[in-house]
């Protein structure tokens, strides 16, 4: 957050609130923790107002200047006079203010491309480029099939990869949810490489590794909603570290 403090538009003594989407987003928790951990004011778009290209929390005893945003929010829903127009969850005027220079915001517009998975096929050179050293920790294999020789070697692995759209919750590009190799027919196979081969550069391939496993105790209620064997029992679930 000193960070943020020091690049933002008063410096050290900035105003900075977490954008959230509200209490009915399924990460609301995590939202409330970081401002509250951090120290941030949580705000949603409802709470906020540009002015003069300037951006204020809506308070009782008036405007209070915000000078930088940890945004929470999907880009675009950011803004309704220039992105989504039927967004209730943005603040009318913000890429205003934003391109002024008047708030600073950390995930700005158009960050969200570096959650592509293509981009993980880079990630070994990048860092050997940018950084002079490997990475710390070893990346999956990824194929960002927009590279014929990647596309090519992409689809002899189509069976045991998972295959991921290169831009997710994209409006403009097409995406859809992925898929497990290893989990489809050879028809679905040959359908989906066909798919690839049309728009190679809106598919994206990756190595599958199995989650780790742990011993779970399901109880026995828990067993018949599952459609298990009846009585609790001991079994093994899939577990990862988030």
């Amino acid at each position: 957050m000193d960070s943020l403090r020091s690049m933002s538009p008063l410096g050290m003594d900035a105003h900075l609130a977490l954008l959230t989407p509200g209490p009915y987003n399924e990460t609301y928790f995590e939202h409330a923790f970081l401002a509250r951990y951090l120290g941030l004011t949580l705000v949603e778009g409802g709470d906020l107002l540009v002015r003069d290209e300037c951006l204020y929390l809506k308070t009782l005893k008036g405007l209070v200047p915000i000078h930088g945003l940890l945004k929470r929010v999907d880009d675009q829903y950011l803004d309704p006079l220039e992105l989504r127009a039927d967004s209730t969850l943005g603040v009318p005027g913000l890429l205003q203010a934003i391109r002024a220079g008047n708030v600073l915001v950390a995930n700005a517009p158009g960050t969200a491309f570096l959650e592509s998975p293509a981009l993980l096929g880079f990630l070994p050179a990048l860092a050997e480029k940018l950084l002079g050293e490997p990475l710390k920790l070893p990346a999956l294999a990824t194929w960002w099939c927009g590279e014929r020789g990647a596309m090519e070697e992409a689809l002899q692995n189509l069976s045991t990869s998972a295959i991921k759209p290169t831009y997710p919750g994209s409006d403009i590009h097409a995406s859809f949810d992925g898929v497990l190799g290893n989990k489809l027919k050879q028809q679905a196979l040959d359908e989906w490489a066909g798919r690839i081969m049309r728009h190679p550069e809106e598919h994206t391939v990756q190595v599958h590794t199995p989650l780790s496993q742990m011993p779970t105790w399901v109880n026995a209620s828990k067993a018949q909603e599952a459609g298990l064997e009846p009585g609790s029992q001991m079994l093994a679930r899939s577990v990862m570290l988030r």
